[in-house]
């Protein structure tokens, strides 16, 4: 047994944090670590081949033959290699299988980390140096540049005396300079520095009031949890900013959190010009190596307020004071596609509870869970009614589609056409958002309503023009070619419903002056490209900016003064309970990225429904109305905050089986059924996509309470109904609160 680092990531502080996942998600310890760690911190098993040159036994001709040859490929290539590829060859395998047998060839074992830390090799001149030593000409040339430097690279030193690391080591020899290695950190905004000073930032009243409110519970010193609410544009940032600046004096540690990586390019480049290189970024977005470098750097204590999506709540930091969750209403920050199935604001909160920190959740359209603990006093609560620099919210308009005229743009009415046009002639910037990509959403057969559908998933397929093929927006199947119907085989063939690749293509026709930029999964394809068009547009480099939710949330373009929302009862309906709050908050987030500077904001809604309650209470921003409706309706339906849910996923290839599965596990829960733990069972349900990924998928729908008493009864339950043979090609996952469509 060896040690594989003298490095311990995982503090008591994270490993509390790991046995509380652990304890709450139905999940192995591995997947738990796996989700703390960075990835290129794991180490991989890897062999290690050599000759054994001291081998005395008798080898077939064969044998000796095929060795002979080995040795020949071996002088130019590495004999790891080469058995790697032997032994996945048919031809070859045996034979070498035999000399490993015979010990001809040994295999050594090591572990390997994924990623190596960067190191640079530095040369000062040495502390307790003793002249009297006679340099040659290129030496003395060398010491007097390093001596002018202090500390320099090496390579860099070299370069610019023209000399080679030879010379350097015969100075290292006698005593004149000494080389050292050091921890080079791969940091993604390495070029960013401070430039900008906390003290020069002026909060109006209504901000005041919030940030001494704040202030107030962190010097208290204790646990808590705080809303911060403010309209769009209300200013809430500057608030963070000095609650922030007074932590990091005070000598703590912060972490913040955003729900899109899309939200932190102007997030992280705001806050560095402020804190300069103390600010580190842990998102998906970044390589493995500067996400594993960044981890490195809050470890060690070089940077102290970390901003990142979901994972960045496991982020290292020994001294924790702060912890802020931005639209913390965000469905991102719920992790349910691969285990463990964790939501952020319940890490959040425990780690400010175990580090007597304070959290602040803040949004202009809070969750119904978070308002509703806010008002019972369980949440401190402060609220920001106005916007920065008294600017007005926009003035919003609703098109009703089915009596309004159509421009020749699809799916946009002449309406927002003409005030497209009108700020291209005024200069000013406007927003697209449709909440649906590629060029056209479905393919329909005119004789027998047959869509196309993937073959692997229940979705039907997407037309995209920019490769001129139909994909799947959940698996990623792509098929090249469509000529007929593969139902009927009819060529009567209906394209149908506008993507944001269709709008873009038809705005670049009919307004040519119009500099348009698209932002999706579709055209963003790094975390460096997002960054360069966000930048690029901010700079006013594009007139019209079209997106899908990547545009909705926490962008802040000073110029946008038009905001127009296409096909808006797409957002409106959902099979769940969360729909209409995710609407309204889509709604009432993407309308307030108009107008957030000086200039009058306009938001142009477009419906088929304009008397719908959730788009009148997203257009006036009118949140207590939406709250006070919703919540009388969750209490009536008694859902969260009233209660949890508990969603068993059943995953398999069998579709009759999972029902039989789904079936056994419903009875073994009426089985041990217990007074002292109450729950509902909902039954057996199918989600919105049957299969996915050539699995079908089932789920039984439990309302509980998510206490450990609940949690213990259901691994026992969950363990005894899975023994059943029935269960053995069944993926079977438990997800506290996740999504239920």
């Amino acid at each position: 047994m060896s040690l594989l680092s003298d490095v311990n990531f995982l503090t008591q502080d994270l490993l509390d944090v790991a046995n509380f996942v652990h304890s709450r998600c139905f999940c192995t310890w591995y997947e738990t670590v796996r989700a703390i760690l960075p990835s290129g911190f794991f180490y991989s098993l890897r062999a290690r081949w050599s000759f054994n040159c001291s081998f005395s036994g008798v080898l077939s001709s064969e044998e000796e033959l095929f060795l002979e040859y080995i040795k020949g490929l071996a002088e130019k290539k590495s004999l790891d290699v080469l058995v790697n590829q032997f032994l996945m060859d048919y031809k070859y395998k045996h034979i070498l299988e035999k000399l490993i047998e015979k010990k001809v060839l040994l295999k050594t074992d090591y572990y390997k980390r994924r990623i190596l830390n960067k190191k640079d090799s530095l040369v000062k001149v040495s502390e307790n140096i003793v002249f009297g030593f006679k340099l040659t000409k290129k030496q003395k040339v060398l010491f007097d540049y390093i001596k002018s430097c202090g500390e320099v690279s090496l390579k860099k030193a070299c370069y610019v005396c023209g000399v080679t690391n030879i010379v350097a080591k015969n100075l290292e020899n006698i005593g004149a300079i000494t080389i050292f290695e050091k921890d080079i950190y791969r940091n993604p905004y390495s070029n960013v520095s401070k430039t900008r000073n906390v003290e020069d930032i002026k909060l109006n009243a209504e901000q005041q009031v919030a940030a001494d409110g704040l202030l107030g519970l962190l010097k208290k010193g204790e646990p808590g949890v705080a809303l911060l609410m403010g309209v769009t544009g209300s200013g809430k940032t500057q608030v963070f900013l000095k609650v922030i600046d007074f932590v990091l004096k005070c000598g703590k540690d912060v972490i913040f959190l955003v729900p899109e990586i899309s939200l932190t390019p102007q997030m992280v480049l705001f806050f560095q010009s402020f804190f300069g290189q103390s600010v580190a970024v842990l998102h998906s977005g970044i390589l493995a190596s500067q996400r594993l470098d960044e981890y490195r750097r809050i470890f060690k204590g070089l940077a102290r307020l970390v901003i990142g999506t979901r994972s960045a709540v496991f982020a290292p930091c020994k001294n924790l004071g702060l912890i802020i969750m931005d639209e913390e209403e965000g469905a991102c920050y719920k992790s349910s596609d691969m285990s463990p199935r964790y939501d952020a604001k319940d890490i959040a909160k425990y780690r400010a509870f175990k580090t007597s920190s304070l959290l602040i959740l803040a949004s202009a359209t809070p969750s119904i869970s978070t308002s509703y603990y806010a008002k019972k006093g369980i949440y401190s609560e402060f609220v920001l009614k106005n916007r920065y620099k008294n600017i007005e919210l926009p003035r919003v308009f609703v098109v009703d589609m089915k009596k309004a005229s159509m421009s020749l743009i699809p799916g946009v009415s002449e309406y927002l056409f003409g005030e497209l046009a009108k700020n291209l002639e005024r200069n000013e910037q406007s927003i697209i958002f449709l909440n649906r990509r590629g060029y056209y959403l479905s393919v329909v057969c005119l004789d027998c309503g047959f869509g196309v559908h993937c073959k692997n998933c229940s979705a039907l397929m997407v037309y995209h023009s920019v490769n001129k093929t139909f994909m799947c927006h959940y698996c990623g199947y792509i098929l090249t070619e469509l000529k007929c119907c593969s139902n009927c085989k009819s060529e009567r063939l209906f394209y149908c419903g506008e993507g944001t690749q269709n709008v873009e293509q038809h705005i670049k026709k009919h307004l040519k002056c119009a500099k348009v930029l698209r932002l999706d999964t579709d055209s963003v394809f790094s975390h460096t490209d997002l960054e360069e068009k966000i930048k690029a547009f901010e700079n006013g480099e594009y007139n019209i900016l079209i997106g899908t939710q990547m545009v909705a949330k926490g962008l802040n373009f000073l110029n946008v003064s038009l905001v127009g929302v296409l096909s808006a009862d797409s957002v409106l309906y959902g099979a769940d309970f969360k729909s209409v709050e995710r609407a309204f908050c889509l709604l009432t987030q993407v309308v307030g990225r108009s107008g957030r500077a000086k200039k009058q904001g306009r938001a142009i809604i477009q419906t088929v429904n304009p008397s719908n309650k959730v788009i009148a209470w997203a257009a006036r921003q009118d949140y207590d109305k939406f709250y006070e409706n919703e919540i009388e309706e969750r209490k009536a339906f008694f859902c969260p905050p009233f209660c949890d849910f508990c969603i068993v996923n059943f995953i398999g290839k069998d579709k009759d089986r999972l029902y039989i599965c789904a079936k056994e596990f419903i009875e073994e829960c009426r089985k041990n059924a217990n007074l002292n733990v109450p729950f509902l069972l909902l039954g057996i349900s199918t989600p919105y996509l049957e299969m996915l990924n050539k699995r079908y998928r089932k789920r039984v729908i439990i309302k509980c309470r998510n206490s450990s008493r609940f949690r213990e009864w259901m691994r026992c339950v969950a363990l005894k109904a899975f023994s059943s043979k029935n269960f053995a090609t069944i993926r079977v996952n438990i997800d506290i609160n996740g999504d239920i469509l």
